[in-house]
């Protein structure tokens, strides 16, 4: 469910254009969170379960169809509120649907990483929605297509989960190809030692990812460069993996997330100091 996804940069100049401090788009399909939410409610009442409407409502606007552009909503970490309303076909019977939720985003110029779990909701008089276990679904942004070729990079920025903020502090040495890192400041966790990696050509490689408006873009183009199943430990919380995603035309961001088997701890993403 993870869903690392590139979308179209070509209206952004932010490469040969220093001064701009544009975001680039970074999209998500609302035909998908459709497709979600109806297979959701199969997986409760079956496969004849079908919506027949869906609308998703976010900072004050209302979406059918189309992309939800996440640069709009701007840079550093947000929390938004969001609600989805649905109509379905169950057992023959029209049910209304409404689902509540809240997006937890670190956004920077060329990437954002993000988790957007439901919190609560109804299925017309047939169920209460549970709400949903924290996990990072999403890190996106303009791709590094070429790695500096020497030297050392320092990222600082922010890690989340879904009830703290913390610090992130990572360096890439671009000679050995190699990252470490780590996490301070969220008490669920302790500290979190993100252990010296290698830096490789992710592609679609990464955990669960897979592209929603550009298909397959990841297997035709494997020039997203990260951690893919880094080792790392929490102070509390024992032995975890996390995985990075190198963002911007010069490297210039991070964004990841820490997990332990298929469970999320924490997101977190930085820029080069």
């Amino acid at each position: 469910s993870g869903n690392l996804n590139a979308p179209d940069t070509g209206n952004n100049n932010n490469a040969n254009n220093k001064h701009t401090d544009k975001s680039v788009s970074k999209l998500i399909s609302v035909a998908e969170l459709r497709d979600k939410a109806e297979i959701d409610l199969q997986d409760e009442f079956g496969a004849s379960a079908k919506l027949s409407s869906y609308a998703i409502k976010l900072n004050g606007k209302t979406y059918t169809r189309g992309n939800i552009d996440l640069a709009t909503l701007g840079n550093g970490l947000k929390q938004v509120d969001f609600v989805e309303t649905a109509s379905a076909k169950i057992n023959g019977q029209t049910q209304n649907i409404t689902q509540t939720g809240k997006f937890h985003l670190y956004q920077q110029p060329y990437s954002i990483v993000l988790s957007m779990p439901r919190t609560g909701g109804q299925v017309g008089n047939l169920r209460q929605i549970e709400k949903d276990d924290f996990e990072v679904t999403y890190m996106d942004g303009q791709p590094t297509k070429t790695l500096p070729s020497a030297g050392s990079f320092n990222y600082k920025g922010v890690a989340f989960t879904e009830k703290e903020q913390g610090n992130l502090n990572y360096t890439i040495n671009f000679d050995t190809k190699k990252g470490a890192g780590s996490i301070s400041g969220i008490s669920q966790t302790g500290n979190i030692t993100l252990h010296e990696s290698d830096i490789v050509k992710g592609g679609s490689a990464f955990r669960n990812t897979y592209s929603v408006n550009n298909k397959d873009v990841y297997d035709n183009n494997k020039n997203v460069y990260g951690v893919l199943n880094g080792a790392a430990t929490s102070e509390k919380q024992g032995k975890a993996n996390y995985e990075l995603a190198i963002f911007g035309p010069n490297a210039d961001e991070v964004v990841g997330s820490v997990f332990q088997g298929s469970k999320d701890v924490a997101g977190f993403g930085g820029k080069k100091q």
